[in-house]
């Protein structure tokens, strides 16, 4: 795989991840309004919720970090990649409940999968190579 083909799989990760957000508000489902008018709504207290604005803040971070590293080939962002995976798992743990469209799950879903990809390709040849040669 050529460092351009890595680089689209990376930004095609990173866009369809943040579509997956962003689309909601752009273009609301009328359905998935509905139901989500049904959902109870849960009090969070105020610690929980600065807990939960550090931890998504850090995280963002990082991530951006992190995509900025693996464009580049920057050695560390190998370890960086896994580091994050890690720590979305707990942050699955502070989001309420949510009604998806297909739309939404669709992006996500291709996010997920390219991150899947990414994370095999940083660890077999010929894409591992372009990270041993940087600094």
């Amino acid at each position: 795989m050529s460092k351009l083909y890595f680089r689209l799989l990376v930004l095609l990760s990173v866009s369809t991840s943040i579509l997956s957000a962003i689309v909601p508000s752009i273009w609301p489902n009328e359905q998935a309004l509905l139901l989500e008018a049904y959902l109870p709504e849960t009090e969070m207290t105020d610690t929980m919720m600065w807990v939960s604005v550090v931890a998504i803040a850090v995280y963002a971070v990082l991530y951006i970090v992190e995509t900025i590293a693996l464009l580049l080939f920057v050695s560390w962002a190998k370890p960086l990649f896994i580091v994050l995976i890690v720590l979305a798992m707990p942050l699955y743990l502070l989001m309420d409940v949510t009604v998806a469209t297909p739309l939404v799950q669709f992006f996500y879903d291709v996010g997920m999968f390219c991150s899947g990809m990414l994370l095999v390709l940083l660890y077999t040849d010929p894409v591992a190579e372009y990270f041993k040669k940087s600094v």
